[in-house]
């Protein structure tokens, strides 16, 4: 510092102000520099940590959706047939064009690019593409797939024409053509080729955030090198072709990945760039994923605060020039002046900086102090020069910062940052971030040095609140998991206390409850303590009525006690306190237990930690205990509730007596189904005793519903009053009883129970079946004579051509170009009967699954089977189709509602002999269905009839030619298969049949 009072001031003087001004700014710059500079480059760790991970996930999902892929191909059963069939019949070309057909479907429908066909021994025999040999890479993988018997996706490959490709293998093995079942070996391969380009590269080399040079690199480990696998930013045609020595690139992010480091890495990516990358490995994978990003790009936006500290410093350093030009100019009062405002500028810089700042001298000892410093400690400035860091430095810091010091004074380090706690005058502890330098001459000797501290007090209360905070709510929640899963009081409250110092890093945890007949406190539980040490204390202690403790006052207050510091607490015991603190206790904590509002005991807490028990910590224990209390409570109820069910049970008894002459089955259950009574003639029914169907729930009797429907079915009727339904209930011989149900529901003594009457309906039902049967003959004998009428036309094109052959044999004119023209049209007329077949036999085939289909696809099945037979009457048939939703249904049934619908619009127009017949079809969406109209021009139903239509025998054709069920059939399918509704109405030309069905769930 200048001295104001100098007579005189040489030029070195100024030029001395000048460099520690100037030192003095430097060093708060390059410190506030390094902090925002460090806070960046944390972000942006964490952004790289959060894509990688992000980058894993969508590479995770990507691959599994592919290997979901090949394994639906894998399941379908009827390509494995229809493979096995050409393979065992290569010569005929139906079947292979029927397979070439399928296999280009896979590609289209599965995003393949090339599928190819293989035979057991691995030789191609049909590719969707010409010229598609099996490349060399795969070979290997084609092995493993055939002997583990299962779908293996390769490892990324260059093909033959240097393409990287991504392939499935998918075994095909012999099955039992009627129940799907593996019966044989593998007997060929499907070859799936993917492209990674259209999926797996595209997500990998996104990048969420706006960025000049950021990157994600995918890479694999071969031998001795890093291989990449994936285009390159800032290099080209780099895919698989790429790659560098990991013994001479061991600053390569990639190569770091290859040696198994994890997390953020440093070091220079191909180029040569200083790079920031978060290095992981993906799962199921030999691939590494690197994410990088330019060092340059990450500190650019600190490029501004570094010029404005350079401006700063630089204008420091002008005026300080220009007060050093002044001084070889003038040795007079204008001299001193300007002296006198440099040293003024620094020194409000000094006051006034935000951050506490010191002079120190060889000794240590502080020569100058700025206001915030004073203000921190709550000493004078005064006071503090003279003092050395040692005397206001907390002692468990004390060893760190001496050491430290020492290297700063030796000049074995360049400046000093240390995290640690000064005390203040009052003796309050004060967290700060230390940073200091010395600051030397020309030849390395120490002019001063120069500390700035900032103080992160608030901060480090608030970790340590936060800390303490989640090992409170990790004690709450495992103490309400207990309190779901534990039904005993006593190993509730030694739960209580393990979780409490396993979670809650409690030293010392116990409970007490009071014993009702003497009013002393009695431990249940414990933990951290020994049981005689605890025996002693509630002796001596707890239970000395001269004694007060916390445990006496949280029980005779009603609220919790509090001692947050044992040393000087009055409410803990002299006679013990010097044993609490031998132990480790600093802060001890009772929290009342409640049952019903009255206090039956508590839970005290010990902590080796002063003022732990704060306001936020106090809630949350004070939550345990209240819910230890309504734990306690509810095993309370569970016991009264025990003794009413019992009362229950007899009065049930007594009413069984009653039910057991009814001639309908009876059962009575609870709300879960559990079965709580069944009368004689149920027991009957079913052939168990009423003890076995008492042991037993609903869900295991009733096979008409699923679990979920049952538990619908008891909702409902709790909501309802009562319900009427039909179900199947199973006999103990195996065999289906069908029911018909009348059900209810009471509530005895606060419990709802619910009833059932069962009426045996099972010979009702055959008949019903009997019927259904009648009508399905009746649809084959319609479908056979369609058939008939198709086969018509080919068969006589056929038989005209073996005629003309014949004939041109006989007459010996027969030559080659007629020949070939014959063979082509019987070709051609073959493959229409076949094509016939095809559609009519998928027709008979019943559903097992749903399948999402668009409702222009299923009409046009529909047409293939009739099509051509209103073609021949002269029917017209106009499609509209305007919606191209798909629908998820059973396919064929709902052919067979639509052939049912239009065969009966048939029907009525040759009935009636309609001089321009017309049966329109149109299809569009509303709301969230998909609705399909057939109107027909035949006039119309009889409104006398309209409305019994869909009602089960009821017909308006002559009894040979009608069984009543066909609209009762279509009407059951729509709304109990498909959950649609089907309804008819009267146009001013005909009848309108209406099908809406809920759009495919997306």
């Amino acid at each position: 510092m200048i001295n104001k009072e100098s007579r005189c001031i040489s030029g070195w003087s100024a030029i001395w102000i000048f460099v520690l001004s100037s030192i003095c700014i430097l060093v708060v710059g390059y410190v506030a520099f390094d902090i925002e500079k460090r806070d960046l480059r944390g972000h942006i760790q964490k952004e790289l940590l959060t894509i990688t991970n992000i980058k894993i996930d969508q590479i995770a999902a990507w691959r599994n959706e592919r290997l979901r892929d090949a394994t639906d191909v894998y399941n379908k059963i009827f390509i494995a047939l229809q493979i096995e069939g050409y393979l065992n019949d290569r010569t005929s070309e139906a079947k292979r064009d029927s397979l070439s057909e399928r296999l280009i479907s896979l590609r289209d429908n599965q995003n393949f690019n090339r599928v190819m066909l293989t035979d057991r021994d691995g030789a191609v025999v049909l590719s969707t593409q010409e010229d598609s040999p099996v490349e060399t890479a795969i070979k290997p993988v084609l092995a493993r797939a055939m002997k583990a018997r299962d779908v293996v996706i390769s490892d990324l490959y260059l093909d033959a024409h240097n393409t990287v490709r991504l392939t499935a293998i998918i075994p095909i093995f012999k099955r039992d053509p009627v129940k799907g079942e593996i019966t044989g070996k593998v007997i060929g391969t499907i070859i799936a080729d993917i492209d990674p380009y259209t999926g797996l590269f595209s997500l990998i080399q996104t990048w969420p955030v706006e960025s000049n040079t950021a990157e994600t690199l995918l890479i694999r480990r071969e031998g001795s090198d890093v291989l990449f696998l994936n285009e390159l930013r800032h290099k080209k045609g780099t895919a698989l072709t790429f790659r560098l020595p990991i013994d001479s690139y061991k600053q390569l992010p990639a190569v770091m990945a290859a040696l198994g480091q994890r997390g953020i890495v440093e070091g220079h990516d191909y180029r040569g760039h200083p790079v920031l990358a978060a290095v992981m490995p993906v799962p199921d994978t030999p691939w590494f994923i690197v994410s990088k990003v330019d060092q340059d790009e990450i500190y650019r936006p600190i490029v501004k605060l570094s010029r404005l500290i350079a401006i700063m410093v630089s204008l420091l350093m002008t005026f300080s020039g220009m007060g050093i030009g002044l001084i070889w100019q003038k040795r007079n009062a204008s001299f001193r002046k300007r002296q006198y405002e440099v040293e003024e500028r620094f020194r409000k810089v000094f006051d006034n900086a935000p951050l506490g700042i010191t002079l120190w001298g060889k000794d240590l000892r502080f020569t100058d102090v700025n206001g915030k410093f004073c203000e921190m400690l709550g000493y004078t400035a005064d006071e503090l020069r003279g003092m050395t860091f040692k005397d206001i430095t907390h002692t468990d810091d004390l060893d760190k910062s001496a050491e430290l010091v020492n290297k700063l004074y030796n000049n074995e380090i360049p400046y000093m940052y240390i995290e640690k706690r000064h005390i203040s005058m009052s003796g309050k502890v004060l967290w700060d971030n230390t940073i200091a330098s010395v600051i030397r001459d020309d030849k390395g000797q120490m002019l001063y040095g120069i500390t700035m501290i900032e103080n992160i007090t608030v901060r480090k209360e608030m970790e340590a609140s936060l800390i303490r905070a989640n090992r409170l709510y990790a004690v709450l929640s495992q103490i309400n998991q207990s309190i779901v899963r534990v039904k005993d009081e006593a190993l509730l409250f030694n739960e209580v206390c393990r979780i409490c110092l396993e979670y809650g890093g409690f030293t010392m945890a116990w409970i007490g409850l009071i014993d009702r007949d003497t009013a002393l406190v009695e431990p249940v539980a414990f933990a951290g303590i020994e049981e005689g040490e605890l025996n002693d204390i509630v002796m001596s202690i707890v239970n000395n009525p001269e004694m007060i403790c916390p445990t006496t006052t949280a029980i005779r207050d009603a609220r919790p006690s509090i001692c947050n510091n044992i040393a000087i607490d009055p409410i803990v015991p002299a006679t013990w306190r010097d044993e609490a603190l031998k132990r480790g206790y600093l802060s001890l904590a009772a929290f009342p237990i409640r049952t019903h509002g009255v206090v039956i005991g508590t839970i005290s807490l010990g902590v080796s930690q002063k003022d732990f028990f704060l306001e936020p910590e106090i809630k949350l224990i004070e939550e345990v205990a209240s819910d230890v209390s309504f734990a306690l409570e509810a095993m309370e109820a569970a016991r009264a509730m025990e003794i009413s069910e019992k009362a229950i049970d007899k009065q049930l008894r007594r009413n069984k007596m009653i039910l057991d002459v009814s001639i309908d089955g009876f059962v009575l259950t609870d709300h879960t189904g559990k079965i709580r009574d069944a009368n004689q003639a149920l027991s009957d029914l079913l052939g168990y005793s009423p003890d076995e169907l008492c042991s037993m729930n609903i869900k295991e009797i009733d096979i008409g519903h699923s679990n979920e429907e049952v538990v619908a079915l008891m909702e409902e009727i709790t909501r309802m009053g009562h319900s009427r339904f039909e179900t199947v209930l199973r006999h103990k011989d195996g065999k289906r009883v069908n029911v018909e149900v009348s059900s209810g529901f009471v509530e005895l003594d606060g419990e709802i129970m619910l009833f059932g009457f069962h009426s045996d309906i099972t010979e009702k039902k055959h008949r019903d079946k009997m019927f259904l049967l009648r009508e399905r003959q009746a649809q084959m004998g319609e479908m056979l004579s369609i058939i008939a009428h198709q086969w018509k036309q080919p068969i006589s094109a056929i038989g005209a051509s073996v005629n003309r052959l014949e004939l041109e044999a006989m007459f010996d004119t027969l030559d080659k170009g007629v020949l070939n023209d014959s063979l082509e049209r019987i070709k051609l007329q073959v493959q229409h009967l076949s094509q016939t077949i095809n559609d009519f036999s998928g027709f008979f085939k019943p559903d097992k699954n749903k399948e999402a289909l668009d409702v222009k696809a299923i009409i046009q099945k529909t047409l293939n089977i009739i099509g051509e037979q209103l073609k021949n009457k002269g029917i017209e048939i106009d499609l509209r189709c305007q919606s191209e939703t798909p629908i998820e249904t059973y396919v064929n049934e709902l052919v067979q509602v639509f052939l049912s619908i239009i065969e009966n619009a048939r029907e009525a127009l040759e009935h009636r002999e309609i001089a321009n017949p017309r049966i329109s079809i149109d299809s569009y969406e509303q709301d969230n269905n998909v609705v399909i109209e057939i109107t027909d021009n035949a006039g119309g139903i009889s409104p006398e009839i309209m409305d019994n239509i869909f009602f089960p025998y009821y017909s308006t054709k002559e009894e040979v030619h009608g069984t009543g069920l066909g609209l009762y059939m279509a009407k059951m399918i729509i709304e109990e298969h498909c959950h649609g509704t089907l309804s008819a109405r009267n146009t001013k030309d005909g009848a309108s049949f209406s099908v809406e069905i809920p759009k495919k769930d997306t």
